[in-house]
């Protein structure tokens, strides 16, 4: 109805230069151009009067309203022809774009729990091999008693999937468990005939722990680092406002190992180990992380540089390649995808009861039945 405005937005175009201005300034932060050539303006009073005046309606109009209607149906095929010389002008959206990005984000959204349930295995890990070197340093015992020490421990993840999605501080389709075990290399360590030699294992040893200790804060370092990258990704192109998952999973796993700790006594708590204090610096690096790749991304503003889909994959396929958690990593990821897919078939069954007096349809019952 733009006959009344002289074919212009009239008070209408304030409020959506507002609207637009809002959508520019805060997320998604797109930027949709306000001007004559992305407005078009049409009065549906022509399309009326041609429907009125056809078979079988064929009402009457006074030449005055004729014309008016004219002009009305003018200035909407002109406005027609310019939005569609400005649609022909457009470059063509490049569709496998759009997919590719889809599927980024759709990954990232499947890695937010895994990655944070696998950087707390990791801490429970640290935990565990830091107690076992602190034991192995002060060990003064035989060489048969030196044996049973030579392991590894590991704390490993045991996943369970849910029949049906819970949703807490995101969608979690699966629940967690952990399972301790020792990891033992019996050949290695067979052959310790005296003290010099026993002596030696045992540093060996404590330096395979130490070792390990510090890879597995590596992998915790890409692990933050990589989602600081992917929270940065989502945050520019997500339609909708962001919602920080992981940092408030991680926040959540904190108070939960605060509570466990409270609850813990007796000789429990001398072998406690620091898994909130752990989670906690992972926070910090991820934050610290997030924003050097706004800061970054804010001074390349005029240079259009942004993280791209390519160092999203490679992100994801460092992760899934890591050395003592990329498995597992990649095991999750698999676990979600195809609950996910799981929980997307919804069958629907619907009883309908027949009225009374539908003879026909009971008729057709009857038959169906027998």
């Amino acid at each position: 109805n733009s006959r009344a405005t002289n074919y212009a937005p009239g008070e209408s175009g304030p409020a959506l230069n507002s609207l637009l201005k809002d959508i520019s300034e805060k997320p998604p932060n797109v930027d949709i151009k306000y001007g004559k050539s992305t407005i078009y303006c049409f009065d549906s009073e022509a399309f009326r009067f041609a429907v009125a005046t056809a078979p079988p309606n064929r009402l009457p109009f006074s030449d005055d309203s004729k014309q008016d209607y004219e002009n009305s149906w003018r200035r909407g095929v002109g406005e027609c022809e310019r939005l569609f010389k400005h649609i022909i002008s457009l470059h063509p959206h490049k569709v496998r774009d759009t997919l590719s990005l889809n599927t980024a984000i759709q990954n990232i959204n499947l890695l937010t729990k895994p990655l944070a349930d696998i950087a707390k295995n990791i801490a429970d890990n640290q935990n565990e091999l830091e107690i076992h070197k602190r034991r192995m340093e002060v060990f003064k015992g035989d060489i048969e008693q030196l044996r049973k020490k030579l392991y590894i421990p590991t704390v490993d993840i045991v996943t369970i999937p849910l029949d049906m999605p819970k949703t807490s501080h995101l969608y979690i389709n699966y629940e967690t468990s952990i399972k301790k075990t020792k990891i033992r290399d019996n050949k290695k360590y067979r052959r310790i005939n005296n003290a010099v030699e026993a002596a030696k294992v045992k540093q060996q040893h404590i330096w395979e722990l130490e070792a390990k200790i510090v890879e597995l804060a590596v992998e915790t370092e890409i692990i933050s680092k990589s989602m600081a990258r992917f929270a940065c990704f989502l945050k520019e192109n997500a339609l909708t406002p962001f919602n920080d998952a992981f940092g408030n999973y991680v926040r959540y796993l904190i108070k939960n190992e605060k509570t466990n700790a409270s609850q813990t006594t007796g000789a429990d708590k001398g072998e406690c180990g620091n898994t909130a204090e752990k989670l906690e610096l992972l926070l910090d690096a991820y934050n610290q992380q997030r924003q050097v790749f706004k800061d970054v991304m804010d001074d390349n503003v005029s240079k259009r540089v942004s993280i791209s889909i390519d160092e999203i994959d490679n992100s994801i396929g460092e992760l899934c390649h890591l050395k003592w958690n990329g498995s597992k990593i990649e095991e999750l990821l698999e676990c979600e995808r195809k609950t996910r897919v799981k929980n997307h078939e919804i069958q629907m069954e619907v009883s309908h009861e027949l009225p009374e007096g539908a003879t026909l349809f009971n008729k057709i019952k009857k038959y169906i039945i027998e």
